[in-house]
């Protein structure tokens, strides 16, 4: 699991005191306890502060909670038997069926994409065909999400899709 880096917090609002920006090579200076200094401009102002803003608005989203989705595609795997689903919950947690088994776990949105904890499953005798072992492989292998109109696609590290989910 990665950790989020803090945000420069405290030296950054010393008076007169140079301080490096959470981006590369820009060092800042205060000179002032109020941002509106003499003769400074609102925007000139306010640059700054939308510059640590963005830099510190920490990992991305995780998709909607409450949304019930349906697996309609996993490349290169023919789907047969009852499709798994899922669904985020609120505070990381999510849930769902691999279409025989239910599941639980935590996902966490990171600042490179998305990846799902570890998820506790039911062992119960699968009747027919399911794609339950190649589903929970790909799970582990999601590194990134997007909404592409009514599906949610999660991909791997190198971008290729691994799941697409319908509502």
């Amino acid at each position: 699991m990665r950790m989020a880096k803090p945000c420069a917090g405290s030296p950054d609002t010393v008076p007169g005191r140079a301080t490096k920006s959470p981006i590369p090579g820009i060092l800042m200076k205060t000179r002032s306890k109020f941002p509106l200094g003499r003769g400074m401009s609102a925007l000139a102002a306010l640059l700054p502060v939308l510059v640590l803003t963005a830099a510190c608005a920490g990992p991305a989203a995780l998709p909607e909670a409450g949304v019930d989705w349906t697996l309609a595609a996993m490349p290169g795997t023919e789907l047969e038997g009852p499709a798994p689903t899922m669904t985020f919950a609120e505070e990381g947690r999510v849930h769902g069926s691999t279409g025989c088994n239910r599941f639980t776990g935590t996902a966490e949105a990171t600042a490179d994409g998305l990846s799902f904890g570890p998820l506790a499953a039911t062992r119960m005798a699968c009747i027919g065909p399911t794609v339950e072992t190649e589903y929970l492989a790909r799970l582990e292998r999601v590194a990134g999400w997007r909404i592409d109109g009514e599906s949610l696609v999660f991909t791997d590290g190198a971008g290729a899709v691994l799941m697409v989910y319908d509502r």
